[in-house]
């Protein structure tokens, strides 16, 4: 590297990409996410403006210029034409060519010191924060780091020249599944041990505060929880839940099961409906069809049970949780999923985040050799390894004008914690123990479409559910609202109320009881002769 200046290592950063199962990742146009994200012109953030800015600084002024709008009234950008859409007869920016965009060195003649930022990440995975998706993210966010904020210090960041693959990458993560196979609950939770950890994405121990919500919204106390302790992404998501759900006194049922077994669902979804009428399906993508499709059979989608899986976003990395694999119980399944709730994170949908998709996708193909398949987002993830290292940025820069050293990483990571800032990804907060507080949305299928759409967001800065305006839940059986916590006749149908009302609720329910007696035994509906 030809630089003025001296030049130091000092890793500022290591970014830990953990990934233990690896699967060949396959986007699915399926769902229907941005509902309820209000949409703003590129230069309308921070983070948006720096970006324009940047291409200008850059560019000759062929590939990017301001053009008038056609008066056609407020839209966004879309990842087909490329271009931004404002209000009504305003300037936006609109991109000519995305061919010739380059990340350009400062060209300047002042000297300046150059501080590597370590990287370590997994190559070559096919995972969905792999270096050939997420290295893009951190080269602009490093060269905007340095162009906004470190160029007034003489100061430059930088990956090492001898960047390559990391070897050591597998062993590391050999290490921490053995560790997190024992500790499920959260292996980064002490910050005590990992006193300059700071988790940009999500949480799973925020997970609880998500279903918290959702189960405060409709009034809902008793609630089910089937594991797959076979599949490691549902074990720890949910061991979180199992814990947090209990701390508030909601779980009243969790059972633990192989996945890769011949388990007989249907009697963990009898067991569960003895205590609960919610049940949370923790378990991998394939295992959720089989559940709800014995649901179905067990007539527990007709809307007095509800249904709830977590698929963080669309990828077949997490399992195909779709309904559809094109057999002969697409139809069956499809009704069964009327009765499920989807939580997932909130996938950015802004123009800045599609002006941003469409540069990682292109310096992707050319400094990584990796094309983004058809339909494949420019996930969550990448944008956070983005905000990421923005927020190492604004950290440095605190410091360095406070006359600091950043080569301190115990005190460079304080003034990352307890941070809010507008980021690639949205409202970014990290809290005082280094955790994001992420976005999710909550998914619902449409009768109509047989698409998940989202009809709520839980927001991390409030830690509320919040219906998306023009959307509902299209509650099973033709319900205007939820399923009550509790039947009438109680989870056993034994609830005095009943007693009087000539067996007519009373016996469905001594028919679904004695399933639960003898699982493997077909029942009668009635044994008279009358």
């Amino acid at each position: 590297m030809n630089v003025a200046g001296r030049t130091k290592f000092v890793p500022l950063v290591c970014v830990v990409l953990l990934c233990v199962f690896c699967r060949t990742v396959v986007a699915h146009p399926r769902d229907h996410r941005a509902a309820g994200v209000q949409q703003r012109p590129v230069e309308d953030t921070e983070i948006g403006q720096l970006l324009s800015n940047l291409v200008e600084t850059n560019r000759d002024g062929d590939d990017y210029s301001f053009e008038e709008d056609e008066p056609t009234g407020m839209g966004s950008s879309g990842g087909g034409n490329g271009s931004v859409v404002g209000p009504t007869g305003s300037r936006a920016l609109h991109k000519r060519s995305l061919s010739n965009l380059e990340i350009q060195p400062i060209n300047d003649d002042t000297n300046y010191t150059v501080y590597y930022v370590g990287v370590l990440m997994a190559s070559h995975l096919d995972s969905p924060f792999d270096l050939e998706r997420c290295g893009p993210a951190i080269d602009l966010a490093l060269e905007l780091v340095n162009q906004s904020l470190m160029k007034m210090h003489n100061v430059r960041l930088s990956k090492p020249p001898s960047e390559g693959e990391l070897s050591v990458t597998s062993g590391i993560l050999g290490r921490l599944s053995n560790r997190w196979k024992n500790d499920s609950s959260g292996m980064f939770k002490d910050k005590s041990r990992y006193q300059t950890l700071t988790r940009m994405s999500y949480c799973q121990c925020r997970l609880k505060l998500v279903f918290s919500s959702i189960f405060r919204q409709f009034g809902w106390r008793h609630i089910a929880l089937i594991i797959d302790r076979s599949d490691l992404f549902s074990l720890t998501v949910g061991k979180n839940l199992e814990y947090g759900l209990k701390d508030e006194e909601l779980l009243k049922f969790v059972r633990e099961l192989d996945g890769n077994d011949e388990e007989d669902i249907d009697a963990y979804l009898k067991d569960a409906s003895m205590y609960a009428r919610v049940i949370i399906l923790s378990v991998r993508g394939s295992l959720v069809r089989k559940f709800m499709l014995s649901a179905l059979a067990l007539g527990m989608t007709r809307g007095e049970f509800t249904f709830l899986d977590v698929e963080i976003f669309q990828s077949s990395y997490w399992g195909d949780h779709y309904w559809e694999l094109g057999d002969e119980d697409d139809f069956k399944a499809r009704k069964s999923y009327e009765a499920l709730l989807r939580v997932s994170l909130l996938q950015p949908t802004s123009p800045t985040y599609q002006y941003f998709a469409e540069k990682v996708r292109f310096l992707a193909k050319r400094d990584y050799n990796y094309t983004f398949v058809e339909d494949e987002e420019v996930n969550f993830f990448i944008g956070a390894f983005f905000d990421g290292v923005y927020l190492l940025g604004m950290a440095l820069n605190d410091t360095l004008n406070e006359g600091g050293d950043i080569r301190d990483g115990t005190a460079i990571t304080r003034k990352m914690w307890g941070r809010d800032f507008e980021g690639i990804t949205g409202h970014v907060r990290i809290d005082d123990n280094g955790d994001r507080d992420a976005d999710y949305s909550i998914l619902d299928l449409d009768p109509i479409t047989g698409r998940f759409e989202v009809v709520a967001h839980y927001y991390g800065i409030t830690r509320e559910y919040s219906p998306v305006k023009g959307k509902k839940i299209h509650w099973p059986g033709g319900r205007e609202g939820p399923p009550p916590d509790v039947p009438k006749c109680g989870f056993l149908g034994t609830s005095p109320a009943c007693q009087g009302n000539g067996g007519k609720m009373f016996r469905p329910v001594i028919f679904f009881f004695a399933l639960f007696s003898t699982p493997k035994q077909q029942l009668p509906l009635n044994h008279s002769k009358a």
